[in-house]
């Protein structure tokens, strides 16, 4: 086993959330020092010091939480409610706000990030209610479905969403919502082939 340490002479702590197949990582760098203790979403390499990309947003606090194989990654801002999108142009770090998450004082919670940069995940409205949302870049931020306990679970290189809540299993794509058997789909391949789970019956269909 090879460590590698995360550290960066201009923060006090780094936390990483998601890893790509290419030792490339994203998550957020904390600088105590400033009175609003700020939070700062980065990428990270395994090739050792110096290959760190921070994104600094003026007082905007950001957090990177997950990333493609491409290092590209997503993640969000707890100022604005912005979704945001981490990646390097030309070699220097570049974050896009891609649209308002409305979380308010709630975490959105991102699932996936996948090769085409298409993002899923669910913001939670308090009472159990949770918004699954996607965005691509053709149709931006466009919203699954809203209800108890929704979750979203995974999502394939075509961009086909899978999840659950109270209602059950469901499957989306491109604005088409279709619920499925089962209480929830845990994951969906790129064939669009769907993994269930039917807790009534207690097996995986």
């Amino acid at each position: 086993w090879t460590m590698h340490e995360l550290s960066n002479d201009s923060f006090d702590s780094m936390a990483a959330t998601d890893l790509n197949n290419n030792g490339v990582m994203t998550g957020h760098a904390v600088n105590y020092a400033e009175p609003w203790w700020q939070h700062t979403g980065f990428l990270s390499s395994m090739d050792g010091p110096g290959s760190d990309s921070i994104f600094e947003m003026d007082q905007i606090q950001s957090y990177g939480i997950v990333i493609n194989d491409a290092g590209v990654a997503a993640g969000y801002s707890n100022d604005d409610d912005q979704l945001i999108r981490f990646e390097l142009v030309d070699g220097a770090p570049v974050a896009t706000a891609l649209g308002d998450l409305e979380s308010g004082t709630f975490t959105p919670r991102l699932n996936r990030i996948n090769e085409l940069g298409m993002i899923c995940g669910v913001v939670p409205k308090g009472g159990g209610i949770f918004r699954a949302f996607q965005w691509t870049s053709q149709d931006g931020l466009q919203t699954i479905m809203t209800g108890s306990n929704v979750q979203v679970t995974d999502m394939n290189e075509a961009g086909e969403v899978v999840g659950g809540s109270n209602d059950g299993a469901f499957w989306y794509d491109d604005g088409h919502l279709e619920m499925l058997p089962g209480d929830v789909a845990l994951a969906i391949d790129d064939e669009g082939r769907v993994l269930l789970q039917d807790d009534t019956a207690g097996s995986s269909l």
